[in-house]
């Protein structure tokens, strides 16, 4: 009979032991999917940023263009103004 009860016991620890074993297991499970989680809507965030980022690079881009574009535009109005009025000496003298 103390064999029997001894038995059982043995059993029962040891489900004893694989369930608090399967308990902390699932709780680092949880704990692990609630940082995939945190870390899922950080990324949106990350790829928000980098758009953004791309959006103000194209902008910065394009102003440099047109202050490249304005300063060719005066050059040429000066070039021009300057062969108007050599243009108009010559016709005068």
């Amino acid at each position: 009979m103390d064999e029997k009860v001894c038995d059982a016991n043995k059993k029962l620890n040891d489900l004893q032991h694989h369930k608090k074993s399967r308990q902390t297991k699932l709780e680092k499970l949880k704990y692990n999917l609630e940082e995939m989680c945190l870390i899922n809507g950080t990324d949106y965030n990350v790829e928000k940023d980098q758009q953004i980022r791309r959006i103000q690079n194209d902008m910065d881009k394009a102003s440099i263009k047109l202050g490249a574009a304005q300063n060719i535009t005066r050059r040429y109005e000066a070039i021009m103004d300057n062969l108007q009025k050599v243009c108009h000496e010559t016709r005068v003298t």
